[in-house]
This record gives C-alpha cells, sequence and structure tokens, in this order.
C-alpha cells in the first residue's frame, strides 16, 4: 500500500488543475498519465470522524477493489495486504437509480428513513457511525446490461452527528478523467475574476473533433462554454506549448474561447497540450489542454484547463 498525505478533495476546483506554462514552442512529452483509468480510495478526516484526523490514499494494484451492489445501492471494499479495510456505501434515493448529480441529507445507508439517500464509509479500526449526516456527489457512473456498476467516480462528506467533525473522501473504479475548470484576472471579458470547475455532476461535457480541429463544450451550473482548438496552417495538434491566436496561421494556433454568449473579436495567448489521443475512427478520443487566453491583445487573462478522455 502507498500511503501518503491526500491532497484535499477541492482538488476538482481550477487552480489544482492548472499546470505552469513554458515558453512558446517547447515542445512536450505526452504526459499519458492524465487519462490514465482510475481505480482508488482516498479521504481526508478531522480528529474525531472515522479516519481519526488521518490521511489515506489507496491505488491499484497495491490495494484489492471489489464493486458489488445494484444500480441504485452500492458497496465497495477496499483491502491491502498490510490488514487495511474500508467499506464504502452510497444508495441513491429510494426508487431512483444511481446517476451523476448531487445526494444531500444522506443517512446511513441501511438505515435511512424516508426519501433520502443513503451513506456509510468504516474501516481500518473505525467502527460506523451510529447516524450518518452526509452528502455525495457523483460525477460519473455506468451499468452493464445486468445493472451492475461498471464505473464510478464519486466524492462524499460523511459526519457522525449534525455539524460534527468530517470526513470527505473520493472513490474511483474504473474512471477516466473528465472536468473543465478556469480562472480569470479582474476585467477579463470572459469572466471577470471569476473561477469555477465543471464536472459531470451538473454538467454536460463533450469532446468532438480531428487533430486538425478540436471543440469542447461545456453546459452546466447555468453556464455554457466553448472552446474551438485548430493547429497552426498545415499541422495536426501534438503535445507542446503553442502561441496562439483567435485563427490558425503558419506560425500559430488557433484558439477561439466562448462563455455565455460572450466572446472576442481578437485574442493572442497560448496553449499548452499535455496529451491528446485518437481513436480508430480518427476523432479525438482524449484531451489534456491548459491555456491562457486575452482578448484583445493585452487584455487581463482567462486560463483554463481541460482533462476529458471519452468512454
Amino acid at each position: 500500500m502507498t500511503t501518503q498525505a491526500h491532497p484535499s478533495t477541492a482538488r476538482r476546483l481550477a487552480g489544482a488543475l492548472l499546470i505552469s506554462l513554458g515558453a512558446f514552442g517547447v515542445p512536450a512529452h505526452a504526459d499519458n498519465s492524465l487519462f490514465a483509468i482510475d481505480t482508488s480510495f482516498s479521504f481526508d478526516s478531522e480528529p474525531g470522524a472515522v479516519g481519526g484526523g488521518q490521511s489515506r490514499v489507496y491505488k491499484e494494484p497495491d490495494a484489492k477493489f471489489v464493486l458489488t451492489g445494484g444500480s441504485s445501492n452500492l458497496t465497495m471494499n477496499v483491502t491491502t495486504k498490510a490488514g487495511d479495510d474500508w467499506t464504502i456505501q452510497m444508495a441513491s434515493f429510494p426508487g431512483v437509480r444511481l446517476h451523476p448529480g448531487t445526494y444531500p441529507l444522506a443517512e446511513r445507508a441501511s438505515f435511512r428513513i424516508g426519501r433520502v439517500p443513503g451513506l456509510d464509509v468504516y474501516g481500518y479500526g473505525f467502527g460506523a457511525c451510529n447516524q450518518v449526516w452526509g452528502s455525495f456527489i457523483v460525477d460519473q457512473v455506468q451499468f452493464d446490461e445486468s445493472n451492475n456498476v461498471t464505473m464510478l467516480d464519486a466524492n462524499f462528506v460523511q459526519r457522525c452527528y449534525e455539524n460534527g467533525p468530517a470526513m470527505r473522501g473520493v472513490v474511483h473504479y474504473k474512471a477516466p478523467p473528465r472536468s473543465f475548470s478556469f480562472t480569470s484576472d479582474p476585467g477579463d471579458r470572459l469572466a471577470n475574476g471569476r473561477s469555477a470547475s465543471f464536472t459531470g455532476a451538473a454538467s454536460f461535457l463533450r469532446l468532438s473533433g480531428k487533430p486538425n480541429w478540436v471543440q469542447y463544450n461545456v453546459s452546466g451550473n447555468r453556464e455554457t462554454w466553448m472552446a474551438i482548438i485548430s493547429p497552426p496552417t498545415g499541422q495536426t495538434l501534438q503535445p507542446g506549448t503553442y502561441a496562439t491566436s483567435d485563427s490558425p496561421t503558419q506560425t500559430l494556433a488557433g484558439l477561439s474561447i466562448t462563455g455565455n454568449g460572450t466572446g472576442c473579436s481578437s485574442s493572442t495567448g497560448s496553449l499548452t497540450i499535455s496529451s491528446i489521443t485518437v481513436g480508430k475512427d480518427g476523432d479525438v478520443a482524449s484531451l489534456g489542454a491548459n491555456f491562457e487566453y486575452h482578448c484583445d491583445s493585452n487584455q487581463p487573462a482567462f486560463r483554463g484547463a481541460i482533462r476529458h478522455r471519452n468512454n
């Protein structure tokens, strides 16, 4: 087992997704680790919560993961050769199949009353809560023809009593990355100093196109965003860092960003592609990209990160 301090589950926010940009034109090696199918369980805990103030990260192959249950109520067991043993139970609203979204007011999964969802996380010498005050978010979930869960991307907060100390965790089972985030400087035309992060829990994220023209669409949280990315004329998109303008030229990549109906008449910036893959059909299958975007040359910056792998 690999044990380390768990980065806060706020890693889903924009700052944790951004990486620094290198000098224009410097090639980069493809970082395929961005798109590795992830099976893992990690948590932070406050003193007094399940976990006892500790943090842990468990990943295959050092830990064994067994996921059981149906489409509305699932259990993940995590074990290691060192004797660590965790159980994570998540249950949807009664009569409702698990789906991307937020599940508030969760009670202890096996003892819940009424129409609330269920949550129960315990193990490693820490017994289950007598009662649970919690919530969880499902970013991605898939099922097979028999309604068995085949993929899960979720995170949770659990307390053993109302307003008590919290255990916060992230559960991945054969889950690909899929998120969009941005930060912006005050005065930026597109977001004017705001930052935001989008996942499948509340948003539709779609990657389409070919290696010579990629479109990324985000719709959710009352916002719509679109990025159109193209390589310098006559080239295909490859890992590396590019200087950009609103339209591609022989030396500049094309980058056009619009958000909530607002765009730029012209732009400058930079684009770093960490990884890009193409499927057998010739369509782009995954993209890891960071960008810095300035409307009308030297205006304040809009910075974004795309992490997306199609299923």
